[in-house]
C-alpha cells in the first residue's frame, strides 16, 4: 500500500474507467483519483498499480465506501514493465 501511495505522490494517468471505483481508491490511497476510461499502453519502464477486487459484485451493485470494499477484499498490485510493451 505505500508503494502504491508513494508512487501516486509524481504525475500519473489514471485509467479508472468507474466513478465509484475511483472515489474508492482516492479514500483508500489518499489522493484524488480522476475517472478516465482510457485503454492503456505501457512501454519499458512503465508502472502501474492493479486494484483488483476478490469477489465478484452482484449485477448492478456499486460500492459506495471503504467499508464494503474491505467487506469483498481487494488486492493492490504494483507492476513494473521490463521489456519492450
Amino acid at each position: 500500500m505505500e508503494e502504491a501511495r508513494a508512487l501516486l505522490q509524481s504525475e500519473f494517468v489514471s485509467a479508472v474507467g468507474h466513478e465509484a471505483t475511483a472515489m474508492a481508491l482516492a479514500a483508500l490511497l489518499g489522493t484524488e483519483i480522476s475517472v478516465n476510461r482510457v485503454a492503456v499502453k505501457m512501454r519499458k519502464g512503465d508502472r502501474a498499480i492493479h486494484f483488483m477486487l476478490k469477489g465478484r459484485l452482484p449485477e448492478g451493485k456499486i460500492i459506495t465506501d471503504i467499508d464494503e470494499l474491505n467487506q469483498i477484499g481487494y488486492h493492490l498490485l504494483v507492476s513494473e514493465v521490463e521489456g519492450e510493451g
